[in-house]
C-alpha cells in the first residue's frame, strides 16, 4: 500500500509536535523512559517512508525539501548543544538569576528544534536519526540524478 506524500508528511508533522510536547517531560524512569524512546525512533518512521517513496516516484523536489529539513535540524542542533554548553560562562558576567533564565531559554529552543532527541531522552537517538534522514535523501538525490541524467 503506497501512502500520498502530503499524508505522510501530515503525518511527520503529528510525530513532530507529539514528540515536542513529550519533551517537556521531567526525565522518566523504568517503562515509561523506553516509551519515550520509541516514539523517538517512531519520530522517523514517517520520514524514513516518504523518502523512499519520493525515491521511487522520482521527486527530486520533495527530496530537496526533506534533505534542507534534516541539514538545518543538524546543524541547529549542533550549534544549540554548543551555544548550551558555552552558556555556562554567562555566570560569569551576569547575576546568576539572568544566566539561569537564558540557559533555560537555550534548553526549550534545542529541545524544539531538535525534538525526538530531548523526547527520547537518549540523545543519539535523535542525532543518528536526523543524520541518517539526511544522508538518504542525498544518497537518493544522487541516484536519480545518475538515472536521469
Amino acid at each position: 500500500m503506497k501512502c500520498n506524500k502530503y499524508i505522510l508528511a501530515a503525518i511527520w508533522a503529528g510525530m513532530f509536535i507529539l514528540c515536542a510536547v513529550l519533551g517537556f517531560l521531567p526525565p522518566q524512569e523504568g517503562a515509561n523512559r523506553y516509551l519515550l524512546a520509541g516514539f523517538a525512533v517512531l519520530f522517523f518512521l514517517p520520514p524514513a517512508l516518504l523518502v523512499y517513496q519520493l525515491w521511487q516516484d522520482g521527486d527530486r523536489k520533495w527530496l530537496r525539501w526533506v534533505r534542507i529539513v534534516s541539514i538545518t535540524v543538524v546543524a541547529a542542533t549542533v550549534t544549540l548543544l554548543l551555544i548550551n554548553l558555552f552558556s555556562i560562562t554567562l555566570l560569569m558576567v551576569l547575576p546568576m538569576e539572568v544566566a539561569l533564565a537564558v540557559g533555560d531559554v537555550l534548553y526549550y529552543l534545542l529541545l524544539v528544534v531538535s525534538t525526538p532527541m530531548v523526547c527520547g531522552q537518549y540523545w543519539g537517538i535523535g542525532m543518528i536519526g536526523w543524520a541518517a534522514l539526511m544522508w538518504s535523501c542525498l544518497l537518493a538525490e544522487k541516484d536519480l540524478k545518475r538515472k536521469n541524467g
